[in-house]
């Protein structure tokens, strides 16, 4: 990727992974511009201009700068293949909530509408999911154990920045289909 005509804005305050967003971005030619006063920001030409950041921020630079914002969809990890995510996810609604094995992983696909985390029992969803519509949908999935966590940052289609090399070979995958299934050490 050539950034080099391009001006990453992001936050003023110091963030690891907005600092790692901005280190790939210059490291791939790119200007990066911290803003603490986002709500006015300099003028910038919008085609020029990218945004990484919170909800707020980005939306507010839309705004101003008269940006069109883009994010992964919210039911994106369905689309990732099976074998890179080593378990299996399941997309149900808030009415059939009680017919899952528990314990289970849950998350809401529109963000933050529940806590996203491990519950015991359909109980302890339907507590936490009250008041939602019972279309709302949820992606449930086996509970699993995490030794660490690794993000890789992708721009148009280009894997930026892993935090290690497994995790941008995994990405890369991810991204061209070229996964074959047997990972070079066991993600955790």
């Amino acid at each position: 990727m050539n950034a080099a005509d391009l001006t990453l804005i992001v936050p003023e305050k110091a963030d690891v992974e907005r600092d790692a967003v901005a280190a790939a971005w210059e490291g791939a030619g790119g200007t990066v511009l911290r803003l603490g006063r986002f709500w006015d920001p300099p003028p910038l030409a919008s085609e020029s201009v990218r945004v990484y950041g919170n909800d707020t921020f980005c939306l507010v630079l839309q705004q101003k700068l008269g940006l069109t914002l883009t994010t992964p969809a919210d039911d994106l990890l369905f689309a990732v293949q099976q074998s890179l995510l080593r378990r299996e996810l399941i997309r149900c609604r808030r009415a059939g909530l009680a017919d899952l094995s528990f314990p289970v992983f849950l998350k809401s696909l529109v963000p933050k509408q529940i806590r996203s985390r491990v519950y015991e029992s359909s109980d302890e969803v339907v507590r936490e999911s009250a008041g939602l519509d019972e279309d709302t949908e949820f992606l449930a999935s086996e509970v699993v154990a995490f030794t660490a966590e690794a993000r890789s940052f992708v721009l148009e289609g280009e894997v930026l920045e892993g935090e290690h090399g497994q995790a941008q070979v995994l990405a890369t995958a991810a991204l061209t289909d070229d996964w074959n299934g047997t990972p070079t050490g066991r993600p955790e």
